[in-house]
């Protein structure tokens, strides 16, 4: 199993068991609401980061000589 892995589902199940005894105790009360215009706003601005984020150093890239790339590696 790699370290990813592992760390995914360990943390997995620690938030499982801290979310059921949060959610059993009487005390808890938070219910949350999530509209579908922060989900749309949320994805909206992961694409547009992500895209920047791809294009702009792949932009870059191209602008150069393989010469230059291999240089300035």
């Amino acid at each position: 199993m790699s370290t990813n892995t592992g760390g995914f589902r360990g943390g997995g199940g620690f938030g499982r068991l801290g979310g059921a005894s949060a959610s059993s105790s009487s005390f808890f009360t938070f219910k949350p609401i999530i509209s579908i215009e922060a989900i749309l706003i949320a994805l909206a601005v992961a694409i547009v980061v992500s895209l920047i984020a791809g294009i702009y150093p792949a932009w870059k890239a191209s602008r150069l000589t393989a010469i230059d790339a291999i240089r300035r590696d």
